[in-house]
């Protein structure tokens, strides 16, 4: 979605109205990082209470797990990085 407000960012020459609402995208964005590694602190939890019964699988689990926190964590890091573009 912030993407696709870029054509119309940079079309309304980074009209205020526009910077604003990718702003607050931007600041969504964050929002969500945050939360997300909320819940995979809580699913990781979980996966070390539940180690004994899935034995190798929990390798696999805690991989899945690093990947998402990889991805939410280069999401925020492109926000904050459009965030510095539009300030310039």
């Amino acid at each position: 979605r912030i993407i696709d407000e870029l054509d119309e960012l940079v079309e309304t020459g980074f009209g205020d109205s526009e910077v604003g609402r990718v702003d607050e995208m931007i600041s969504e964005l964050g929002r969500l990082e945050t939360e997300t590694d909320a819940q995979l602190d809580a699913a990781a939890r979980k996966l070390f209470s539940i180690e004994a019964e899935l034995g190798v699988a929990t390798i696999f689990w805690h991989q899945v797990l690093r990947q998402i926190a990889t991805l939410a964590d280069l999401a925020e890091r492109v926000g904050n990085r459009l965030r510095l573009l539009m300030a310039t």
